[in-house]
């Protein structure tokens, strides 16, 4: 991948096709590797991670279809100006700021390509639209089908995920079949087999809108450590049978 960069970089200070293409495809690989190095693969941040890999492919593959300089230059826009936002809102709160940025971290990247005073802020969606409309105009509604809906419940907390993960059936038949907490997070199917799907349609786009002397490596699944994992409770049992004692 950052190979292909170099090969086709252009002398343009801001070049938002480029820059979106790529930006895009790397952000979906560090979640990728991250999944890989971290072994979450099947735990409910595996299921966040894929949540953000669909929205990633699904705005590559919109871009690409309609591979317009005024689309790629709007998308660009929108993000920074949710920088921008974020370091107003920065500026006006009181206290400590949360822990995972910093409002000069904010400011920098808000006046990366203009000065933040002539950067607009869009409170709606970029398109105008949503994700779903840009998935059927890009022809990719099966891909937003299978992976949105129920990965978008692990980000939104809904009722579904919480279930799903820290809550089994109590089989005591005077409880009336109630739910109570795990001991820990249930073990989820994995998520790697998708992630890596997801993962190589966007270097299919990079290869096209991109092209180079050969094509670039697609991902495999990852390789095994080799350890032995002790079983999780839940996983002593029947597949989906819930009990609790």
């Amino acid at each position: 991948m950052t190979n292909r960069f170099f090969e086709v970089k252009s002398s343009e200070r801001v070049d938002a096709r480029l820059d979106a293409v790529f930006g895009l495809t790397l952000y979906a690989l560090s979640i990728v590797t991250t999944l890989a190095a971290t072994r979450t693969q099947e735990t409910m941040l595996g299921r966040l991670a894929l949540r953000a890999l669909v929205e990633a492919q699904l705005t590559l593959a919109f871009l690409a279809s309609r591979d317009e300089p005024k689309l790629w230059s709007q998308w660009r826009i929108y993000g920074s100006g949710q920088v921008k936002l974020a370091f107003l809102k920065a500026q006006e709160s009181s206290g400590d700021l949360p822990g995972f940025y910093s409002s000069d971290e904010l400011e920098q990247l808000a006046n990366e390509d203009i000065w933040q005073e002539y950067l607009d802020i869009d409170l709606g969606h970029w398109t105008k639209g949503n994700l779903r409309w840009m998935a059927i105009e890009a022809g990719e509604k099966d891909i937003y089908d299978k992976f949105y809906g129920w990965s978008s419940g692990f980000v939104h907390a809904q009722w579904g995920a919480i279930r799903d993960t820290d809550y089994v059936t109590c089989h005591n038949p005077l409880h009336r079949l109630h739910r109570i907490p795990r001991a820990i997070a249930r073990r989820q199917a994995s998520v790697e087999k998708d992630a890596v799907e997801l993962l190589n349609f966007m270097l299919e786009i990079v290869d096209r809108l991109y092209p180079g002397p050969s094509q670039i490596r697609r991902l495999s699944c990852f390789p095994s450590t080799g350890a032995t994992e002790e079983p999780h409770p839940d996983q002593t049992h029947e597949p989906n049978q819930d009990t609790a004692t």
